[in-house]
């Protein structure tokens, strides 16, 4: 598990490197600059980090760094929730076993051979590594258990290693340590069902923020880049056009979207997968519709309502 995270921590931290590099490099090739007046301070922003072709490309580098970490991360939790889900069943088929009167090391087989996947499978390696090293069988249960760092099963080998050292009736403890698991599932369920409304919510809000934005700068501005006339006359109205550099504003609003988009996907994770990194997929996603809206969908459509509104 050290060098899971490990590998995980040199992932992350490559890809923030290359994200920093990309905007360092973006920064020094650029020729011209953008002014930016923020709470009263002049600030000059290198033009190809606002260029809708290079903030377009800083999206997807993003999103192809996180794609990888981001599906690994929610497959591990997949494979956590239905390690979890298979432990009550586990404990009554050993409980059962044991009440028949074979071993707890027939039960552990049978486990390895039955359907219960993945809990199968990680019974198989520990018979397996069991054989070979010759340690008793809820030995290596317990070490598979601390490498692989997932909760649940580090609690099945607790409670199957303790019941067989102490002597105890295992087959009673076993079907009590069921019901536990049982009563932990339903709520971690009943949470999960309550809380999945949230996720909707947070994909609305990322899409009213970008409607919202895009519509304001637009109607505000112009397509082009800065404003030519200072006035117009709508029906022999003089009206004042306020000078906006809309690819400064939009990429300044988007790189914002980025932020808002991880930041929030992390916070699903966390209170939702009860694993931040399993978020990161929402990202992703975010990520995706936030670039295709901004730099595609928008312009096109503010410029059809800008047309019928002049």
């Amino acid at each position: 598990m050290k060098s899971r995270l490990t590998y995980r921590s040199i992932f992350i931290a490559t890809m923030i490197i290359i994200v920093v590099l990309m905007l360092m490099i973006l920064s020094l090739s650029s020729r011209e600059f953008k002014r930016v007046v923020v709470m009263g301070y002049q600030l000059y922003i290198p033009a190809n980090l606002v260029d809708s072709k290079y903030v377009v490309l800083v999206s997807l580098t993003i999103i192809t760094l996180l794609t990888p970490i981001a599906i690994l991360e929610y497959r591990s939790y997949l494979l956590r929730i239905k390690l979890e889900e298979s432990l009550p069943t586990a404990f009554r088929l050993v409980a059962d076993v044991v009440r028949a009167g074979s071993t707890l090391d027939r039960a552990i087989e049978l486990i390895a051979h039955s359907d219960l996947r993945p809990l199968n499978v990680i019974m198989a390696r520990a018979i397996a590594y069991s054989r070979i090293s010759g340690i008793p069988i809820t030995n290596a249960i317990t070490e598979i258990s601390d490498r692989l760092k997932i909760p649940a099963l580090s609690r099945f080998a607790v409670v199957v290693s303790t019941v067989a050292r102490s002597g105890a009736r295992i087959e009673e403890v076993l079907d009590i340590a069921a019901k536990t698991f049982e009563g932990v599932q339903a709520y971690r369920r009943e949470r999960k069902t309550h809380l999945q409304p949230y996720i909707v919510v947070a994909y609305v809000m990322i899409l009213v923020f970008i409607l919202v934005s895009n519509l304001m700068i637009y109607a505000v501005g112009n397509v082009s880049k800065t404003l030519a006339k200072p006035t117009v006359a709508i029906h022999g109205v003089p009206v004042i056009r306020l000078a906006i550099d809309v690819d400064l504003t939009v990429a300044m609003i988007h790189y914002t979207g980025l932020i808002q988009c991880i930041a929030t996907s992390l916070i699903i994770g966390k209170v939702i997968y009860e694993n931040a990194n399993a978020g990161l997929i929402h990202a992703v996603i975010m990520i995706t519709l936030l670039t295709v809206l901004n730099y595609f969908v928008m312009p096109l459509l503010s410029r059809v309502i800008l047309q019928l509104g002049y």
